[in-house]
């Protein structure tokens, strides 16, 4: 099961017992492009997927209800994935082809960081002031 997992990696896109330095026909040079196009657009939509969370905890100045462990979890999940790509090989013409996979990845290490960084932050070191409805009813428990 693992090695069949493998062979549909983006890593595996040259065809088995006739390597090549280039796409051969013009078929796959179509579908080359297309999977390349595909895969930049999926790292953006993938990438912008984080930044509608950070903007939301700077905008209400906490962490409420976010679960760090998701954004540990998928940091290391994300930052394994690129090792793995890298431990592979580090040849400019095997990473070439799946650089909106690896760069997806390395962004997405930053931004699940950047977001556990808000959440210790949010959650620990800063100061929340009282809130209208809290200082209230502290004064009418008071009297």
């Amino acid at each position: 099961m693992f090695s069949a997992k493998l062979e549909t990696t983006p890593f595996h896109c040259v065809q088995r017992g006739n390597i090549t330095d280039g796409v051969s026909n013009p078929e796959q040079q179509v579908h080359s492009a297309l999977g390349q196009w595909l895969g930049w657009l999926m790292a953006a939509i993938y990438m912008g997927g984080r930044l509608p969370q950070i903007w939301l905890n700077i905008k209400r100045g906490s962490v409420e209800g976010l679960n760090p462990f998701m954004f540990v979890f998928a940091l290391i999940a994300n930052a394994t994935y690129v090792g793995s790509i890298l431990v592979r090989t580090t040849e400019w013409d095997s990473i070439k082809p799946n650089m909106p996979w690896l760069l997806d990845a390395v962004v997405c290490v930053a931004l699940d960081l950047f977001i556990i960084l808000q959440y210790i932050y949010y959650k620990y070191f800063r100061r929340r002031a009282p809130s209208c409805d809290g200082d209230y009813y502290e004064d009418a428990r008071k009297s």
